[in-house]
C-alpha cells in the first residue's frame, strides 16, 4: 500500500520580514538583497514603498509519494520538512524557483534573476 505525502501550499508577501528571512535562508543573503533591489515597490496606499510579490512554497507535513500537480517539478518520494519554493511577481511570473537554486554560485543565481527580470521588462515595452 502506498503512503502519500501530506503537502500543504503556503504563501507570504515579500514585504514581510518573514518572507525576506525565508528567501534568504534558501538562496543566500547576496541573492536575496539583489532580488529585492530588482523588484518593484507599491506606489500608493498602506504598503507604499514596500516590495511587491509573493513567495510560494509547499510544506511537507509527512513524507511519502508525491506527484506535484503544479510545475514545481517534484515527482517521487518527498521527505518531511521539504519545501520547494518559488518567488512570484504578479504580471512578471516566476522570478526564482528550484531550477535557479541548482545554480552553484550566488553570481549564477544573480545572473538568473537579471535574465528573468530583464526579459520581462523588454516585453513590456
Amino acid at each position: 500500500m502506498t503512503t502519500y505525502a501530506k503537502v500543504f501550499p503556503r504563501t507570504a508577501p515579500l514585504h514581510t520580514d518573514f518572507a525576506r528571512e525565508f528567501v534568504s535562508r534558501r538562496v543566500g543573503l547576496a541573492v536575496t538583497t539583489h532580488l529585492y533591489q530588482r523588484l518593484p515597490a507599491y506606489k500608493r496606499g498602506p504598503r507604499k514603498g514596500l516590495v511587491k510579490g509573493e513567495v510560494h512554497w509547499r510544506k511537507c507535513e509527512s513524507g511519502g509519494w508525491y506527484a506535484d500537480p503544479d510545475d514545481f517539478g517534484r515527482r517521487g518520494v518527498i521527505y518531511k520538512g521539504a519545501s520547494p519554493i518559488k518567488v512570484i511577481l504578479d504580471g512578471v511570473g516566476t522570478l526564482l524557483d528550484e531550477s535557479a537554486l541548482t545554480c552553484t554560485t550566488d553570481a549564477d543565481r544573480i545572473k538568473w534573476i537579471n535574465e528573468v527580470v530583464g526579459n520581462q521588462k523588454e516585453t513590456e515595452r
